[in-house]
């Protein structure tokens, strides 16, 4: 091989291991592209959005109302309702004392997400020549951040009653109980357990008004043991 024909070999070959780096290089800064994008829509469709005959999660509709009826796929949750904020604002002489409090629910006609209703307040005290304003606010909003809200349970509506398999949870996914129901009462026995997995209570069908309820410390020992009527063991179910 000649010496020119040896160069030009050597830098097709260069250039070949640059064209795959670049490569190389193209391939993963999209697919970091497209992990950013798909991860951002992820975290995006988290909230839960309320509205007045259904809810939205993660893109899916739940908790129908038709008719005035809970009807078809059903999700129960639990939003945080400690959601007070103190504004404090000063001018040169007057100052507001605001508390606001944050509402989650469905918006009614003529209301915008994160609209604050007055409820109270005063139209300024004057203390050593200072004005001062307070007020008491509700902030209306119908999209519940991820961080304010968990699944609480799950299950099937039909006519307004509970049916099915249904699953109650822990804020931390930890199954509380499963309980098979018709007609919006439990069919058969179940357990109540507590966050770390341990049984807190069975709950025993004997017919279909009386139900014996055990209960178990947390190293499983039996400490009361009582029949109660189906309509007293709501809060159970």
């Amino acid at each position: 091989m000649e010496t020119g024909e040896y160069h030009l070999e050597i830098a097709h070959t260069m250039q070949a291991g640059r064209d795959k780096k670049y490569l190389w290089f193209t391939v993963n800064t999209l697919l970091l592209i497209y992990l950013a994008v798909v991860g951002v829509c992820f975290a995006q469709t988290d909230t839960l959005y309320l509205y007045e005959k259904y809810v939205e999660l993660n893109g899916r509709r739940f908790n129908r109302v038709e008719d005035g009826f809970k009807t078809g796929k059903w999700k129960e949750f639990n939003i945080e309702t400690n959601n007070s904020t103190l504004w404090l604002r000063s001018g040169e002489d007057c100052h507001w004392h605001d508390i606001v409090s944050t509402e989650y629910r469905p918006l009614k006609q003529g209301e915008y997400n994160g609209i604050e209703i007055l409820m109270s307040g005063t139209d300024g005290d004057t203390i050593n020549g200072q004005i001062y304003y307070s007020g008491y606010y509700i902030k209306i909003v119908n999209q519940v951040p991820p961080h304010k809200f968990y699944v609480s349970g799950e299950g099937v509506y039909k006519k307004n009653k509970k049916t099915g398999k249904w699953f109650y949870f822990y804020e931390d996914g930890n199954i509380k109980k499963v309980i098979r129901y018709k007609n919006g009462l439990p069919k058969r026995n179940f357990d109540i357990f507590r966050p770390d997995g341990t049984i807190m209570m069975e709950v025993i069908k004997i017919d279909r008004q009386n139900w014996k309820i055990n209960k178990y410390t947390e190293t499983g020992i039996l400490i009361e043991s009582k029949i109660r009527k189906i309509n007293d063991l709501e809060a159970l179910y």
